[in-house]
């Protein structure tokens, strides 16, 4: 990770002036990106997935999707590779070395809002980025945005994020993006046949975002 990308919360990295990325909503064309998502069995273990999703399932998902916040109490939004040339982009994973050609439009992760209740101007925000993209300021990015979205345009004042104990690198992520840990539920979650504690974090809006600007 790169020493700016570790030194940058969700404040400025909404700010930085060669922004790359953008959240869109959900297209049919994305049904194929979602069904890679929802199936990728390494990441089922941090979350309350126990059974893969078809293809048609999430197909007909991304027809019908009303992007209806305030009925449906969340919000999925496509998280995507934009450049005003539209050549490729190339990244380098910092981990393993390999670099990827990212076209313009491709999507590169998904962003959600959950249990979003405007009376009492709070939710809950899930995060996925595709592996090989991951450790690059990319997630960070995107929670930036979606921050702000849910600070402006729906009135709520926290997002709050829930973090299994085994999950390193998503507890290093949230601290980094700002959020601050306000409970420890334990024993919550039952892994592998051991009861393991969710970490619950919370970012205030009303103080972290530089609304007005």
């Amino acid at each position: 990770m790169k020493e700016e990308d570790m030194q940058t919360g969700p404040a400025q990295v909404e700010r930085r002036e060669e922004c790359r990325l953008r959240l869109r909503a959900v297209e049919p064309e994305d049904a194929q990106f979602m069904y890679e998502v929802e199936n990728d069995v390494d990441s089922w273990i941090y979350g309350d997935t126990v059974a893969p999703l078809s293809y048609e399932q999430l197909s007909t998902y991304a027809m019908t999707y009303t992007a209806d916040p305030s009925t449906d109490g969340q919000l999925r939004l496509i998280l995507e590779m934009r450049s005003e040339d539209g050549r490729k982009n190339c990244e380098e994973d910092v981990d393993t070395g390999i670099r990827e050609n990212i076209h313009h439009g491709e999507a590169i992760g998904i962003v959600d809002l959950y249990g979003i209740n405007q009376r009492h101007g709070h939710c809950f925000i899930g995060i996925y980025i595709k592996p090989t993209l991951r450790q690059m300021g990319h997630g960070r990015e995107g929670v930036a945005q979606m921050a702000t979205l849910a600070r402006r345009f729906l009135n709520l004042d926290r997002i709050c994020a829930k973090v299994v104990d085994i999950n390193r690198r998503s507890l290093q992520f949230f601290r980094g993006c700002g959020f601050k840990e306000c409970g420890v539920l334990s024993g919550w979650l039952k892994i592998d046949g051991e009861r393991r504690d969710l970490h619950l974090f919370e970012l205030d809006l009303r103080k972290t975002l530089p609304f007005g600007q």
